[in-house]
């Protein structure tokens, strides 16, 4: 501290080391502590210390950008404020460049729109602490854009009766921690929309439950629909391949792989012949599920955005 090495002590801060780890708090970003030890202090102007404990840093601020949006987020200025003496540690503030999703500008759609997800699988996943298994699905949720599933199966038709949603979904395996969904594809479309710059779409890991309870969500990934869409006009047609961690209340819960076929102004002929399994109804693997799961509520409201913001949950 005397020397003023702040970059030096930094190095042994754990929460600094416990982010990059991935250990807590994934996503998130503090910034560097370039000033003194605020903690633990004497309450009188300046920073004098107690000998009693080992100088730290306490208050601090974090924060996330919804992906795709880490640019409109600039820190500007991060320092405590060495004046307040109601308390042994002294607070830090931070003045930050902030461009609103409102002003970053949409994006419309003149024509279709499509997104064929293929090839699903997800590896390590956590089990349930209530049964030591777990029986999972994929299920496909948006906001601040329009989307539509290419084909809805028997038991999405009865839910969407029973309900009046449904959102699109895999069929559920048994007992297993890396599934694979291999002869399953999802397709969403659009028509003549308005695609926000804050356009979402989750890819929530849900755990089935038989009977009357509500299914648990496990984990979640995300996608910036607007990011796909600039991407995919720079050709009618195009492939990404995704292999990334999921995320559950700040950690990584699992990975998550698959193909993602952008596909700009198809006509929905194109669409089945170039993916055989949008002609049929993907309903086999629906009939070996229950029928009565339709007649169960939907999961309730979630965070799928690693479990942060209940204000911008989903209903699932």
């Amino acid at each position: 501290i005397e020397a003023k090495d702040y970059n030096g002590l930094y190095e042994f801060d754990e929460l600094h080391k416990g982010i990059e780890k991935g250990d807590m708090l994934v996503e998130f970003t503090t910034l560097p502590c370039r000033f003194p030890p605020t903690f633990k202090v004497q309450r009188e102007p300046g920073l004098v210390y107690k000998e009693q404990r080992t100088p730290s840093y306490t208050d601090r601020i974090l924060f996330k950008s919804s992906e795709g949006l880490a640019g409109s987020l600039k820190p500007l200025a991060y320092e405590p404020c060495v004046d307040f003496i109601t308390s042994d540690h002294k607070p830090v503030r931070g003045a930050f460049s902030l461009i609103p999703n409102t002003t970053i500008g949409s994006k419309v759609l003149d024509g279709d729109f499509h997104l064929v997800f293929r090839g699903l699988q997800c590896s390590d996943l956590e089990v349930n602490e209530k049964n030591g298994t777990s029986d999972p699905y994929l299920m496909f949720l948006w906001d601040s854009v329009e989307l539509a599933a290419e084909h809805i199966s028997f038991i999405d038709k009865l839910r969407m009766l029973v309900s009046g949603k449904s959102w699109p979904r895999t069929t559920y395996i048994r007992r297993e921690v890396n599934p694979k969904w291999e002869s399953e594809e999802i397709c969403l479309g659009a028509s003549n929309t308005t695609v926000g710059a804050d356009a979402i779409l989750w890819i929530a890991v849900m755990d089935h439950n038989d009977g009357v309870f509500k299914d648990d969500i496990m984990c979640s990934f995300a996608l910036n629909v607007k990011d796909l869409v600039v991407r995919a006009e720079q050709e009618t047609k195009m492939t990404l391949e995704f292999d990334r961690p999921l995320m559950r209340n700040g950690r990584h819960a699992g990975r998550i792989q698959f193909s993602l076929d952008v596909a700009l102004n198809w006509t929905k002929k194109e669409l089945r012949r170039s993916f055989p399994s949008l002609r049929r109804n993907s309903t086999a693997g629906q009939r070996r599920n229950s029928a009565a799961e339709s007649r169960r509520n939907l999961p309730s409201k979630r965070n799928l955005d690693a479990g942060y913001r209940d204000s911008d949950s989903l209903d699932a």
